[in-house]
């Protein structure tokens, strides 16, 4: 199992470092001004050949970096950018960017802090820009503008923080990773409700493969939180950055070594169905839409998969009082369910 995490995490480096290390042009450009940080499977360090690329462009803007005013990166810069990062991906043969490069657009860090919770959020995409930077990120490009941008945005969500310093409850972010997770699946139902029969077949493919990573990348961001708030009865802005650097996999180890035990063995099976979600299926003679009936709701091993990351929730040392918090949490989404849980794990100690 071990070797299947290290072989993916090492392709995820080596690629990674192919293309940065073509990229020295696009890196004196944006010096000092932007940053380019790459998110899926290769953010979380878990990809393979025919892994796509997807890129996210953040930087500053005038004055002090926050809010309206000039970008820091001018537009002929922010193209002279794109373009190189276009060439080098072909050059290196890498698969084309996720929806034709639909995602790769030029956000201030700014517009992540100013639109959290605000009714374009959304609209400006800045909402799943801001989350997949918190949870399965890795710069590509100006690693000190990254880092500033962390940690400007986790501030803004740690703004009541100097009130609460000894029990505080990081119930914005926890609500907005629920939300995270509700839309994957919202997502997903509105591209396929008009596709094309052999279309959606497709895409139920690769929703099948992807989901329990998805679920990972939600709920290992959850639990890890959880758990630094049941040893210390607060989480700090420090923790959350901790958290930032972690890959999904990561995450689950932490809790592997703060959670001794039964949480310890809870871990180890949860990591055997993620490997086994990563094992490459035989090709079949037939299109994948002939075949796509035995990709059925019902199927055991697609239950073990995709449930897996509850069941741990469920049955692992973090409480199960706790946990039916978070499913409580997951399938209503209010704040105030959202503080429950952490108020919850905290009278368990």
């Amino acid at each position: 199992m071990a070797s299947i995490f290290e072989d993916r995490n090492r392709y995820s480096r080596d690629r990674l470092g192919e293309l940065r290390a073509r990229l020295d042009k696009a890196e004196h450009l944006i010096r000092g001004k932007a940053c380019v940080y790459i998110t899926g499977s290769f953010g979380r360090g878990e990809a393979s050949p025919r892994s796509d690329l997807d890129l996210f462009i953040v930087g500053g803007s005038s004055p002090g970096g926050i809010g309206g005013g000039e970008r820091d990166l001018c537009r002929l810069d922010e193209i002279c950018l794109k373009a190189d990062l276009i060439r080098t991906s072909q050059e290196l043969k890498l698969p084309k960017f996720s929806g034709d490069g639909e995602y790769l657009v030029h956000h201030t860090v700014g517009e992540l802090t100013k639109e959290l919770g605000g009714p374009l959020d959304d609209a400006k995409n800045t909402f799943t820009a801001r989350m997949l930077l918190l949870l399965e990120s890795r710069p590509l490009l100006g690693e000190d503008i990254y880092e500033k941008v962390i940690k400007d945005v986790i501030a803004s969500y740690w703004r009541d923080y100097q009130l609460h310093s000894t029990a505080f409850m990081p119930a914005f972010l926890a609500n907005d990773i629920l939300r995270m997770w509700r839309t994957f699946c919202v997502n997903y139902e509105a591209r396929t409700s008009s596709e094309p029969v052999k279309e959606k077949a497709k895409r139920r493919l690769k929703n099948y493969k992807l989901k329990h990573s998805r679920l990972l990348t939600c709920y290992s961001a959850l639990g890890f939180l959880l758990g630094v708030h049941l040893k210390s009865k607060t989480v700090t802005p420090d923790d959350a950055r901790r958290m930032v650097s972690l890959s999904p996999i990561g995450r689950l180890e932490s809790l592997k070594a703060d959670f001794p035990g039964k949480a310890a063995s809870n871990v180890d099976r949860l990591l055997e169905a993620t490997a086994a979600s990563w094992i490459r299926q035989p090709r079949r003679r037939q299109p994948c839409w002939r075949n796509s009936s035995t990709i059925r709701p019902d199927d055991p091993t697609r239950r073990a998969r995709v449930s897996s990351v509850i069941w741990f929730l469920r049955s692992s040392a973090l409480s199960e009082k706790t946990t039916r918090s978070f499913a409580c949490s997951s399938s209503r989404g209010d704040r105030s369910r959202s503080c429950g849980l952490f108020r919850l794990g905290a009278a368990r100690r």
